[in-house]
């Protein structure tokens, strides 16, 4: 069995609701399909930012992440924005050679993300991918 990983994004509350669904209903399909526990956060009065954790071995969060993509899309025009929260001790400047079209601006642990879907799933592919220290 491979090993559990773990992916944290960061939307803003009107994308939330649109990767929720109408009970939960599009959730749902993306974890029925991908077999990734998928966590989105409580909303709060305080914030209009709300994130999404997506756990269990590569296949499964790449999976889940495409799925979460797709939707993203269908509601945005490309290029895509998106935060994805990371450990500060991912090695990003290899990844970022292999992910053609993605800007990234990295705050900490916030990676801001603006490109293609398809930059964006190979960055997600590279960091789930590449060992690190935790």
């Amino acid at each position: 069995m491979s090993q559990e990983k773990e992916i944290t994004l960061q939307f803003q509350d009107v994308m939330i609701g649109r990767i929720i669904g109408k009970g939960g209903s599009v959730v749902k399909v993306v974890r029925e399909q991908s077999e990734a526990k998928i966590i989105v956060s409580e909303k709060h009065i305080a914030s209009e930012v709300r994130t999404v954790t997506i756990s269990g071995n590569v296949k499964q969060i790449a999976s889940a992440f495409g799925l979460i993509v797709d939707i993203v899309v269908k509601h945005t025009l490309e290029p895509i924005e998106m935060v994805l929260l990371v450990d500060v001790n991912v090695p990003l400047l290899g990844l970022l050679r292999k992910a053609e079209g993605l800007e990234v601006t990295r705050e900490g642990h916030k990676l801001m993300l603006t490109g293609s879907k398809n930059a964006m799933i190979v960055l997600i592919n590279g960091i789930l991918n590449t060992p690190y220290a935790e």
